[in-house]
């Protein structure tokens, strides 16, 4: 993502190309404007279509200055509890099926300082540190050949850990996870 995305503004969205995220998001800016003040929040929005740029970006957009708030689809919310536990940026994660009512009642919680997280995923779809950099360079184009050259492990045991992501975000495939719901 390149600085031009993120204005520095009271509330930004991102990806900016999403009109109808971008639509909801500043229905939300109008009903936060007067009650929280002082605070920079950036809403980023992970679904299917915006996984892989999510990847690219996420490091740059946790480096942005703003509180991260992440609203999220059910089948990628161990994704965004991941990025949650793992970076202090991000202040709250949202389904996507939140009402406004709701995400606000949040973002009362996250004014006072606290993280919050809308639903937990359980213990079994926690992602690791592995599993994450798996699933990226999978996303990303990468071969098995240069996984086995790194992680000095057979195709199968590979193979393995593909099918443990994908289970933890509860597909068949890690394919799956490019599918709209």
């Amino acid at each position: 993502m390149t600085k031009e995305y993120v204005k520095k503004c009271h509330i930004a969205s991102w990806p900016e190309n999403d009109f109808y995220f971008s639509r909801g998001i500043s229905v939300l800016s109008r009903k936060l404007i007067n009650s929280h003040s002082g605070s920079d929040y950036l809403f980023i929005h992970l679904n299917s279509y915006t996984l892989k740029s999510f990847f690219r970006s996420f490091s740059q957009l946790s480096k942005s200055g703003y509180q991260l708030i992440i609203i999220s689809s059910q089948r990628l919310m161990p994704l965004a509890f991941f990025w949650h536990l793992k970076c202090q940026a991000v202040s709250a994660i949202f389904e996507s099926r939140c009402s406004v009512n709701d995400i606000i009642r949040g973002l009362d919680t996250v004014a006072t300082g606290r993280q919050i997280v809308w639903s937990f995923p359980g213990p079994a779809c926690r992602l690791s540190s592995r599993d994450v950099l798996l699933l990226r360079h999978y996303l990303e184009g990468g071969s098995m050949s240069y996984l086995q050259e790194k992680h000095c492990r057979a195709y199968s045991t590979l193979q393995g850990w593909k099918t443990t992501v994908a289970r933890k975000f509860k597909v068949k495939k890690l394919e799956h996870l490019l599918i709209p719901n």
